[in-house]
């Protein structure tokens, strides 16, 4: 069951990993989509804000100079002008001037009128010397505060939402790693985890002893140089036996066979015939 749930955590964290890149992916995507609606929808406000300011000064000019008594500029026509004007946060920044016949215009001017006086043709124009803040004041961004809102509440949850899936990630990997047999290397590819007393070849493949095996393969892998004598393995597994050097020599025949049929490149090999060593 362990093998199974391992293998469970893993495919689990692998599709958490992929989730997590869709994710931030999706999230950065519609962010960058709304952020452009956003912005698109507050300049084309102020866009239209600044067109509509520019309609209200034309139309303000042309009763102007319908309703005017002299052929100058003066204080009434100017006041005249700006009662014209149907927006009135523009009437104290609108003004009237002379302008020159082919005078590149502004952008915040009206269109230009030619008046006839005594000393011939007069060009003339309004002008609303406000702000770009007073325009964007004066424009709607209802639309583009709302968003900006959805923006905003976007970034947050997404980057909340990938932040409870990456805490899950680690949970997951801190539990795999957590489970994870802790391998010793011992000789050749063989490998000792001490917690489940369990022997692998390259880390993965498990080798299965005789519980005979297995006790003396126990007492090779805790030892400082894996050497044991002949002495110690036949108190371990014979301690009432008279005289068991026949058994110890097929036991250790047969450990050897394990081994080698695990191609583990490692076995017991005898040292000057009085102990015996695993490498």
């Amino acid at each position: 069951m362990s093998g199974i749930e391992s293998i469970g955590e893993v495919f689990f964290s692998h599709y958490l990993l992929l989730y997590l890149q869709k994710m931030r992916n999706l999230v950065i995507a519609v962010f960058l989509m709304l952020l452009g609606a956003t912005v698109t929808s507050s300049v084309h406000s102020y866009r239209m804000t600044e067109s509509t300011i520019v309609e209200d000064l034309n139309q303000a000019l042309v009763k102007t100079v319908l309703t005017r008594t002299e052929q100058y500029i003066t204080p009434d026509t100017i006041v005249a002008y700006r009662s014209f004007l149907r927006e009135q946060a523009l009437r104290q920044y609108a003004g009237l001037c002379y302008a020159l016949p082919g005078e590149r215009r502004p952008a915040m001017c009206s269109s230009t009128m030619y008046l006839k006086s005594d000393e011939g043709k007069v060009c003339l124009r309004g002008y609303a010397n406000c702000s770009a803040a007073t325009i964007f004041a004066l424009s709607d961004q209802r639309l583009s505060l709302v968003l900006s809102l959805l923006t905003f509440i976007w970034f947050f949850l997404g980057v909340r939402r990938m932040g409870l899936r990456r805490g899950a990630l680690a949970a997951v990997n801190a539990g795999c790693a957590a489970e994870a047999p802790l391998h010793s290397p011992l000789a050749g590819r063989l490998s000792y985890d001490a917690s489940t007393g369990s022997f692998f070849v390259d880390a993965d493949h498990e080798i299965h002893f005789t519980p005979m095996q297995r006790q003396i393969m126990v007492m090779f892998a805790t030892t400082a140089d894996h050497t044991l004598t002949k002495n110690e393995i036949c108190q371990a597994l014979w301690p009432r036996k008279d005289d068991p050097n026949e058994s110890l020599y097929t036991f250790i025949k047969r450990l050897k066979k394990t081994l080698a049929d695990s191609h583990c490149q490692a076995s017991v090999e005898s040292d000057r015939g009085r102990a015996y060593r695993l490498r």
